[in-house]
């Protein structure tokens, strides 16, 4: 396959030198200055930045990661503005039952127009317009 073989081939010589250059600049900057402690602690990482050289599946990226951390970093910013605190417990909920909805793969506006117009219904449970049991109406 392609991809483990340029991990084992160019991830391992990009990575070689990586660990050079990080020897050679921890002597230079001093050990209490951000890149002194940046340095150190890519040095004591080393190890666990190189699994990505042998297992397939681990990602060289963190992409999934950083694009979860944007919605937190957004909501922080948006929560400044909704005005009121139930305005702000409002908006936790229906932001929770969003990240519910692409969790497993619903469409979140399907979903919650579908729950506000059935969750009144007689013989309609709660179990069944949670996200995880919930079943998109048949046309």
């Amino acid at each position: 396959m392609v991809i483990p073989a340029l991990r084992a081939g160019i991830g391992r010589e990009v990575s070689a030198v990586y660990s050079i250059v990080l020897h050679a600049a921890k002597g230079r900057a001093a050990p209490k200055s951000p890149l002194g402690e940046a340095i150190a602690y890519a040095l004591n990482q080393e190890k666990a930045l190189r699994v990505f050289l042998t297992d397939p599946k681990v990602a060289v990226d963190n992409n999934v990661s950083e694009r979860a951390l944007r919605i937190v970093a957004l909501l922080r910013k948006n929560s400044l503005f909704v005005g009121h605190d139930e305005g702000g417990q409002n908006l936790a909920i229906l932001l929770t039952i969003v990240s519910t909805c692409v969790l497993h793969g619903i469409e979140p506006r399907a979903y919650i127009a579908d729950v506000i117009v059935r969750v009144n219904w007689p013989g309609v449970t709660v179990d069944e317009l949670l996200p995880w049991n919930w079943k998109a109406p048949t046309a």
